[in-house]
C-alpha cells in the first residue's frame, strides 16, 4: 500500500511540473508574463493545498510576514534602518 501511495505522489509531482512548465513557457513566450506567473502561483497553491491544507496557511502566513517586512524596509528613511530589517 505504501508503494502505491509513493507512486501516486510521484505522479502528482510530475504532473505539476509538466503542467506548470509547459503552460509557463507557452504563456511566457507569447508575452503573457503576468498570466504565466499567476498560473504558477495558483497551480502551486492547489498542489500544496491538495497535499496538506496546513501548508496553505503556512504559505500565506510567511508571505504576509515577508510582505510586511518589505513595506517596513521601503518606508525606512535611513540606510541603516533598511539594513536592520
Amino acid at each position: 500500500m505504501q508503494q502505491v501511495l509513493i507512486v501516486i505522489h510521484l505522479l502528482i509531482v510530475v504532473a505539476l511540473v509538466a503542467v506548470i512548465g509547459v503552460l509557463f513557457i507557452a504563456l511566457g513566450a507569447r508575452g503573457y508574463v503576468r498570466l504565466a506567473i499567476g498560473w504558477v502561483v495558483l497551480a502551486s497553491l492547489f498542489f500544496y493545498g491538495w497535499w496538506d491544507p496546513y501548508y496553505l496557511a503556512l504559505l500565506f502566513g510567511t508571505s504576509a510576514v515577508d510582505y510586511a517586512m518589505v513595506l517596513l524596509m521601503d518606508r525606512s528613511k535611513s540606510e541603516r534602518m533598511r539594513k536592520t530589517w
